[in-house]
């Protein structure tokens, strides 16, 4: 005996299974609903914790875009301290060695040889030997243009080449620094 053989056993009638069956539909529906309602407050709680969760996220983004702005600015202005730093030194040690260099070439001693020096490359002592001709001889090196004097050059080619020379020792030495300096500032950024 089916379902159908129990209700006609009761002896319910048509309307009373079109009731039952209504309650039954309107249960069905009622906790559909329910089960609708909580698919969606879900829903809506995992949205509002994406949407929290990408919002923290973006702040995230916006703070270590700022701090590495900021690591970026203070390197650049280390970087560019340090720069103006070399130059300063390099330019005041070329300085000092170009004032140097000009003021041993224009120093009484060494402008009188360079007119001993010429004199006895022409054959001619001045005024003394009425213009007669005797050997020469060189003269003992000095300074830091040395090289230049022993190489038989005039005092003013022997600026000019110590000159050059005290430039590219400076160019070097910049060079130098600049490289220690790209170093250490390497090292912290590895140490950070």
């Amino acid at each position: 005996m089916g379902f159908l053989g129990f209700l006609f056993a009761r002896r319910l009638s048509f309307q009373r299974l079109a009731h039952w069956a209504a309650l039954g539909l309107f249960a069905g529906l009622v906790a559909s609903v329910n089960i609708l309602r909580d698919q969606r407050d879900d829903a809506r709680r995992s949205v509002t914790v994406e949407q929290a969760a990408h919002a923290q996220t973006r702040a995230n983004y916006r703070v270590a875009a700022s701090m590495a702005r900021r690591l970026a600015e203070e390197r650049a202005d280390r970087v560019e301290r340090a720069a103006v730093q070399i130059n300063q030194e390099i330019a005041d040690a070329y300085s000092r060695r170009i004032a140097a260099a000009r003021s041993r070439a224009t120093a009484p001693a060494v402008v009188r040889a360079d007119r001993m020096r010429r004199n006895a490359a022409t054959g001619t002592v001045g005024s003394d030997a009425g213009g007669a001709r005797l050997p020469g001889v060189p003269d003992a090196a000095r300074g830091a243009d040395a090289a230049a004097c022993e190489a038989g050059l005039p005092a003013a080619d022997a600026l000019i080449a110590t000159e050059q020379a005290i430039q590219l020792d400076a160019l070097i030495d910049w060079i130098e620094a600049q490289q220690q300096s790209h170093r250490r500032e390497l090292d912290n950024e590895r140490a950070e």
